[in-house]
């Protein structure tokens, strides 16, 4: 019984964990997709849309939020073979971005069905916007997911207290970098 329980209590604080940290990368990325959405507002002129928008952004913050957290718990970005760190961020990094388009095209073609549209008129509505915005978009987006590739890959090496003191505390005199 109380294997069972240390089990169960284990268990629970593995959830608590990867909720935190499925806050925190929801959070991350809605923040960064709402500045894309006041750049792209401040750009078309038009001073400030519907809440919707940004209700939206919170809402692809939280569903890719869990996606990248999925796949941090599958071992995703992990290969049985030793390679630089560079790789395996670029790696980690690309997939996610493959993700993160099929997810935006299936809401462009979501949200045209539900407005009262054909999946052709999403698909039409996504190659309107012209390759230039669809490369722009992809970069930033891969920009967007570096950082957070690179503190996922630094997670699984360095310890959480240890992640902390490098991000928060004071710099030690002792190493001038």
């Amino acid at each position: 019984m109380k294997a069972l329980r240390a089990k169960l209590q284990a268990a629970g604080e593995t959830l608590k964990h990867e909720m935190v940290v499925w806050a925190w990368i929801s959070a991350y990325l809605f923040i960064l997709f709402s500045a894309i959405l006041l750049y792209g507002w401040e750009k078309a002129g038009s001073g400030g849309r519907a809440v919707t928008e940004v209700g939206l952004a919170a809402v692809q913050a939280v569903v890719l939020g869990k996606f990248v957290l999925f796949g941090k718990i599958l071992g995703l970005g992990k290969m049985p073979r030793e390679e630089p760190l560079v790789l395996r961020v670029l790696r980690r990094t690309l997939g996610v971005l493959i993700v993160v388009a099929v997810f935006l095209a299936l809401e462009e073609m979501a949200m045209s069905v539900l407005r009262g549209g054909s999946l052709m008129d999403g698909i039409d509505a996504l190659l309107a916007r012209g390759v230039a915005e669809l490369v722009i978009t992809t970069v930033l987006m891969f920009l967007i997911l570096l950082p957070l590739s690179v503190l996922l890959e630094f997670a699984r090496h360095i310890p959480p207290a240890e992640i902390r003191r490098l991000l928060f505390g004071r710099r030690s005199d002792a190493n001038p970098l």
